[in-house]
């Protein structure tokens, strides 16, 4: 890198905007990164540290600034790499990275979201590794990891099933992020959501066992569910929601509407949507609706 100029580029208005350049070591006259005056306006772009008979050479590498250190951090050409269609839904991994970066405030430095499959098949996961930022308060770094997927303004279907803590994101030789190795980590970990003194009321602890069955046991086993526990948040997904539904009818022998158990999310309310369809309606003798009692007019 002694002799490379980096220039950081993006568009405005439809033009590409050079904001400056990076200057690792010492610099002179890039003379392997002039290409021929034929290269499309697409692929170089003038420079005005050169003469404009030249054209410098894009390299299509995307990358970011690292504010609380100013390092330039180079990804290399993922573009495609990061974006999938689960269920149709085209989603860049990307999008929920920035959006973590941002609802935590400065906390972490870096986030790499990856997919995973049951049995290689759907329903997708996400896994986010995450490095803190050094000067976090280290005492804050286990309330970050149990609420920060939950603190996202994105779909449920975009928010993250575990969130893991790195001590530094896997490289390239070459000093690029690695997202297929990152990706290939082994899901190892205490759970993130502890709390042993939880108590449960009998729907709850059996709606829990369900919960257990129904989610992925590389996911779940992250969690320990207690009853504010979202079944969003602990792997579970709106496919994995028709199975859960079809568990609960067969051991309760009640049929929860699906918009209802999106809106009774947690362990706790879902139990008690439960437990006010198995308490039944009075009823009178004749086995009709008890009518409403009306209070009498004064006249």
């Amino acid at each position: 890198m002694s002799f490379t100029q980096i220039f950081i580029a993006f568009y405005f208005g439809g033009n590409l905007v050079l904001l400056g350049r990076c200057r690792p070591g010492d610099t002179q006259a890039i003379y392997e990164l002039i290409v021929s005056k034929d290269v499309t306006f697409t692929c170089a772009t003038p420079s005005e540290y050169f003469s404009w008979q030249n054209v410098m050479h894009r390299i299509g590498d995307l990358g970011r600034w690292r504010r609380e250190d100013g390092a330039l951090l180079i990804e290399g050409r993922i573009s495609g790499d990061t974006q999938i269609k689960p269920r149709g839904l085209r989603i860049d991994m990307r999008d929920i990275e920035s959006a973590m970066i941002e609802a935590a405030m400065g906390s972490l430095s870096e986030v790499v979201v990856s997919v995973r499959h049951r049995f290689l098949q759907p329903p997708e996961f996400w896994f986010a590794h995450v490095k803190f930022n050094p000067k976090h308060p280290k005492i804050k770094e286990e309330h970050i990891l149990r609420t920060v997927s939950a603190s996202l303004s994105l779909p449920q279907y975009m928010l993250p099933s575990v969130v893991l803590r790195l001590g530094q994101m896997p490289m390239t030789s070459s000093g690029k992020l690695d997202r297929k190795d990152t990706a290939s980590l082994a899901l190892t970990g205490v759970s993130i959501d502890q709390d042993l003194s939880a108590k449960f009321t009998e729907s709850e602890r059996l709606l829990k066992d369900i919960w257990t069955d129904v989610t992925p046991k590389e996911v779940i086993n992250m969690h320990h569910i207690t009853p504010p526990s979202d079944f969003f948040h602990v792997g579970g997904t709106s496919l994995l929601l028709l199975g859960l539904q079809a568990h609960i009818k067969r051991s309760f022998n009640i049929e929860l509407p699906l918009v209802q158990m999106f809106e009774s999310s947690t362990l706790a309310a879902m139990a008690l949507q439960i437990e006010s369809e198995k308490t039944p309606e009075v009823k009178n003798l004749t086995g009709k609706r008890r009518p409403r009692c009306l209070q009498p007019r004064s006249l």
